[in-house]
């Protein structure tokens, strides 16, 4: 468990840079560029608790940095970040249940997860299921891998702090591939109103 996950790997100086697209029907969304970061790694009894920033760069050039946690068990890393900052907002992770990424992934392994988000606009609750489907070899900006194929479901439910705004309800379908060693290739996003999202790998860095 020294970097947390074969397939998530949490050492300090690792970073992932991603060209994200995003499309509703026939219409093309903008875009965004992100680069996640390893700043730190620390072990406590158990588990590997990993500090790390997502930088977000909009399409006029606006930039939000988030910072959260990771942590890694023997058994997986698990569905809670928390406390995440998000420019001058925290975003606290609660009610967190099941695993995110199991360690011991192969095919046809089937798990779910359960968390939620609190801040004071808004108390968003996401579960998860997922499955792992196939081994293949994609090809994305930064270059060929072979990836382990995640298919699945995210239920979302968002509750607005203001009590007069309705409750808002949404699944969405997932794709996700990993490489051992990398992380995150490439992860797919569809609903069933239209909306598709595309996030590609453009640059992984060893720390």
């Amino acid at each position: 468990m020294s970097e947390g996950h074969p397939y998530h790997p949490l050492h300090p100086g690792n970073a992932w840079s991603y060209a994200t697209s995003q499309r509703h029907g026939e219409l093309d969304l903008p875009g965004v560029a992100s680069t996640l970061s390893v700043l730190s790694l620390r072990e406590e009894p158990g588990r590997l608790i990993a500090e790390l920033c997502d930088r977000v760069e909009g399409p006029q050039q606006q930039v939000q940095e988030s910072r959260y946690q990771l942590i890694a068990t023997p058994d997986g890393i698990l569905p809670g970040v928390g406390v995440m900052r998000v420019g001058e907002h925290e975003v606290r992770s609660t009610d967190a249940v099941g695993l995110y990424l199991p360690h011991a992934l192969g095919l046809d392994h089937e798990w779910s997860f359960a968390v939620t988000y609190e801040s004071p606009l808004q108390r968003t609750c996401v579960r998860g299921a997922l499955r792992a489907v196939a081994e293949e070899e994609i090809v994305v900006p930064a270059g060929r891998f072979r990836v382990l194929l995640l298919r699945g479901e995210l239920a979302t439910e968002l509750e607005p702090a203001q009590p007069e705004a309705p409750l808002v309800r949404q699944v969405q379908h997932e794709e996700q591939g990993y490489a051992k060693g990398v992380g995150l290739v490439r992860a797919r996003t569809w609903t069933d109103a239209g909306y598709s999202l595309l996030k590609e790998l453009t640059a992984f860095r060893r720390g």
